[in-house]
Order: C-alpha cells, then sequence, then structure tokens
C-alpha cells in the first residue's frame, strides 16, 4: 500500500494524478472527512466547473522590468522585518518559543509598535506590542478548526484576520492603544486568505487554495478575479501595491508538490490582470502577456 500516512490532501491528489494508485485518492478522501474540508473542495470542483483563468489584457502603460528591482527590496526588507519581530517576541517569551513562526502577510509595523499572528500546527496566538508590552491575545487558542493565522491587514484602527484550516474565518478587530478587541465575523467560509493588502481605501485577499483555482477577492465590493494560467491552480503567498493601482503577486505551489512560482499583475484601474508569468529568477522576467 502506498505511503500516504503524513501526506496532505492535495499531495496525495498529486500523487494519484502521477500513478493512478486508488490508495493515494482514498486517503485524500479520508483526510478531507477528517479535517472537515468537504465544503472547500466541492467549491473547488465549482470552480473548476464554472469560473475559468482570467485572461491578460494588453496594457502598454505597465512593465514588469521597471518593477522588479524595487519588488525585490521590498520582499528583502519584509523578511529582515519579520525575523525581527520574531525574535524579540521569542525572547520576551524567555526563548519557551523557539520554534515561532509567522506567515509572510501574519505581520503588521504601526505606529506604537507591531501585531504578530502566529502560524503553527495547533496554535494561533496573536502578540501586540504596543510601547514597551508585549500583550497575547488567545481567542483563537479556543476555537475549533482554527489551526494558525495565515493574515493580518490593518485599515486605520480595523484590523482583518483570515484564519486556517478546518475553520477559515475572516474576521474584523478593533485596534486601539495596542488592545484588541474582536467586533465580527465577515467571512464564516472560504475566508483563510493568505495574502492581503489595501489600495486606494479598498481591501484585497489573495485566496490560499493548493491544486484548485486561487483569486483575488475585494471586501469592499463582494467581487473575485481569478487568477490567469499558470497561477489558476497557485496559492496567493504575496500580494503588495505598486504605484497605488497595481496588485503584485506571487503565487506558488506547495514546496513538496512543485517548486513552480508565478508572478501575476492586477490593475485596480481597468480590474484585469496586465501580467502572469512563471518566475525562474531574474533572467526569466519578461515585459508584455
Amino acid at each position: 500500500m502506498a505511503h500516504t500516512e503524513k501526506k496532505n490532501i492535495s499531495q496525495n491528489i498529486a500523487d494519484f494524478r502521477r500513478t493512478k494508485n486508488i490508495h493515494y485518492l482514498f486517503a485524500a478522501f479520508v483526510l478531507v472527512i477528517r479535517q472537515k474540508r468537504f465544503l472547500e473542495v466541492v467549491f473547488g470542483i465549482y470552480c473548476f466547473l464554472f469560473h475559468k483563468p482570467s485572461k491578460i489584457e494588453e496594457d502598454n502603460e505597465f512593465q514588469i522590468t521597471d518593477h522588479i528591482s524595487n519588488v525585490k527590496k521590498h520582499i528583502v526588507e519584509r523578511r529582515k522585518q519579520r525575523e525581527k519581530i520574531l525574535l524579540e517576541v521569542s525572547n520576551q517569551l524567555c526563548g519557551k518559543d523557539t520554534t515561532l513562526y509567522s506567515s509572510d502577510h501574519g505581520y503588521i509595523l504601526n505606529e506604537t509598535g507591531f501585531i504578530l499572528g502566529e502560524y503553527a500546527e495547533h496554535s494561533a496566538r496573536i502578540f501586540v506590542k504596543s510601547a514597551d508590552e508585549l500583550t497575547i491575545c488567545q481567542f483563537y487558542q479556543t476555537v475549533p478548526g482554527v489551526r494558525h493565522i495565515h493574515s493580518i491587514l490593518q485599515s486605520g484602527e480595523s484590523l482583518f484576520v483570515s484564519t486556517g484550516d478546518s475553520n477559515k474565518f475572516l474576521d474584523r478587530w478593533h485596534c486601539s492603544n495596542g488592545r484588541l478587541k474582536f467586533e465580527r465575523r465577515i467571512l464564516h467560509k472560504l475566508g483563510g486568505f493568505s495574502a492581503c493588502c489595501r489600495i486606494k481605501g479598498k481591501h484585497f485577499f489573495g485566496s490560499d487554495f493548493s491544486e484548485r483555482p486561487n483569486y483575488i477577492f475585494c471586501l469592499d465590493t463582494g467581487q473575485k478575479w481569478y487568477f490567469p494560467k499558470p497561477a489558476y491552480t497557485q496559492y496567493c503567498y504575496r500580494m503588495f501595491p505598486l504605484d497605488d493601482r497595481y496588485i503584485f503577486c506571487v503565487n506558488i505551489s506547495l514546496p513538496n508538490i512543485s517548486q513552480r512560482r508565478t508572478i501575476t499583475v492586477f490593475d485596480t484601474q481597468t480590474w484585469s490582470f496586465v501580467y502572469c508569468h512563471a518566475y525562474h529568477g531574474r533572467s526569466g522576467l519578461r515585459n508584455g502577456t
């Protein structure tokens, strides 16, 4: 029998496609039931049937090579910020959490300090640093189906928190003077976005589905724009604004399935994708569609 006990749903499905071994498909089905992700799988099938990959629209104003240097600087700076925050939180916890981790969109810097959402196997604490005080919000520790924090987006005193995995919520919190207060659950299902950003007062989120259709979601309008190929079945790993107009996205597959990466750019003026190419390093970048 195939060795599937430590594999996730997407891995087993990928192995089934590769080998046609029915044991992988059975293992994936067992995990879907065990992790209570049946709705998510059905939604993925629905998207495959009724929401095809978007087309690329011609946009002579956007040239990827004009932006890639600033993009790389932004990514490097974000990584340094995250590592610094993780180290500071771990030290304040007296080194008890040496494996503390956060996703790329699981933290924010603000005027008084930072907010960090924990990405662990079964721990989803939120750490809030204000001035010299560090507080820990344990709200999600007792919420069934919440294993970790996917992403955090701040908009004024509002904080949007996405969770995973069995229960993928999108919640709104109020944040003031280093204190968090839960306000309301915006999405009870399919709200576990792995990336997020703001442009001109609108809030955008990138979906986190592995080997299933993914999209950009605008909270303010309720619209979804499905990624073009090859990003269509890659989850949105990173997202940030360019020129207060474009949304720059990095879409990837799970590393144990594929090393594929794709750069995708969405124009918030025309509501269309203007760039989507597999990324193989700077030498592989090219302008145009």
